[in-house]
């Protein structure tokens, strides 16, 4: 595609919907552009007010405005992240980088100031070596009170972490680490909406992410994470856990299944999606032990699975499992004389319980969503 200029906005949303639209300096010679087939091209911008370079690696024209009396008016969907340089950096400069989290609900260990009220917002850890500081955002009261009644999606707090500008690959993959365990305990898929780096206080680089969100959900979670210092411990004991069976395991891939199967209905929808993570995790497990695929069909396979990580489930539980699944993924529906909502709660709660104990979270509270109650995991 040729280059085309002109005057841009740039329109976000904290639904991580973004868009860019373009007014073209050369209104006729724009028009050699209504007839050409959609491309995938880059756009660079510039702002005086304030200053800054705006730039999108992968961008397509979908939609040309022709409104009588008006200009022509270009408009793109975005495919890669927006990266928006308001000064350059320098290798050892000490930064202060920030993540926006949309949806994460807590109570924090520390106190910090609110506006008029004093709040514990804040959560402080020590993560392969760097200080990790979540903390609510100003207006978090009003956020999460707007989440719970509409089940919208926000930003409800931001990750912090100080170090010099050459350590950013490591605390982007510190971040993301933490984003996919935060979404584990809270039962909500969080997503990071922007990225910002500071100088000196200074904001240097802002990113925006152009990502899937979901909606907040208030079903309970797996950990309490209104207790502080529960939820810090969570993080404590798990984090190097989840570093070590990461990509042996394909965690990541399994949390976001299993977390967004927890905020769907109907429940053939939530089961299947559940059904579906563990499947995915057992055949990350097979592939990392070279192990072949079992005998016993779906019951054997994830009986050794269990097996390999000392986790007890009932015979109960795994026919309860093989008969549902197998149901919903031939026929549609849940097993002739079974009641779904025990089906999905026995199997979210044996899920739970699994997660838990590969992480090492023993003999610690979580929530059994069969019982409701707050417990010890096994």
């Amino acid at each position: 595609m040729p280059p085309i200029r002109g005057n841009f906005i740039l329109q976000y949303e904290n639904t991580g919907k973004y868009s860019i639209s373009l007014i073209p300096e050369n209104q006729r010679e724009a028009l050699r552009f209504l007839n050409l087939p959609v491309t995938i091209g880059r756009f660079s911008g510039t702002s005086n007010s304030p200053l800054y370079q705006l730039e999108i690696e992968r961008i397509y024209l979908n939609n040309i405005n022709l409104t009588s009396g008006k200009p022509i008016r270009f408009s793109f969907q975005i495919f890669s992240t927006i990266v928006i340089s308001y000064f350059p950096l320098n290798p050892a400069d000490r930064i202060e980088f920030r993540r926006g989290l949309t949806n994460l609900l807590f109570w924090g260990t520390e106190i910090i100031q609110q506006g008029e009220h004093m709040v514990r917002g804040k959560i402080t850890w020590i993560l392969q070596g760097n200080d990790i500081t979540l903390e609510q955002v100003q207006n978090y009261r009003d956020v999460s009170k707007h989440l719970n009644e509409f089940k919208d999606v926000d930003v409800t707090s931001e990750l912090k972490i100080n170090g010099t500008f050459n350590q950013l690959a490591s605390f982007k993959e510190i971040s993301d680490n933490l984003q996919n365990l935060f979404s584990l305990a809270s039962a909500n898929f969080i997503t990071t909406l922007y990225e910002d780096i500071y100088l000196n206080g200074q904001l240097s680089a802002t990113t925006l992410f152009p990502l899937k969100t979901y909606t907040f959900s208030n079903r309970p979670s797996l950990v309490d994470c209104s207790n502080g210092h529960e939820f810090k411990d969570f993080i404590d004991i798990i984090y190097p856990n989840y570093l070590n069976l990461r990509n042996n395991l394909g965690l990541s891939y399994f949390i976001e299944f299993f977390t967004t199967s927890k905020m769907y209905s109907p429940l053939e929808v939530e089961y299947i999606l559940a059904t579906t993570s563990f499947e995915c995790l057992e055949s990350y497990f097979r592939n990392w032990r070279g192990l072949r695929e079992a005998s016993g069909g779906l019951k054997g396979k994830i009986t050794i699975l269990c097996n390999h990580f000392g986790f007890t489930a009932t015979d109960a539980e795994l026919e309860s499992y093989r008969l549902c699944r197998n149901s919903l993924t031939h026929e549609g529906k849940f097993p002739a004389g079974s009641d779904s909502v025990a089906s999905t709660m026995a199997l979210r709660n044996l899920m739970d319980r699994f997660v838990l104990t590969i992480l090492g979270y023993r003999n610690k509270p979580y929530f059994n969503t069969i019982t409701r109650n707050k417990e010890m995991v096994p």
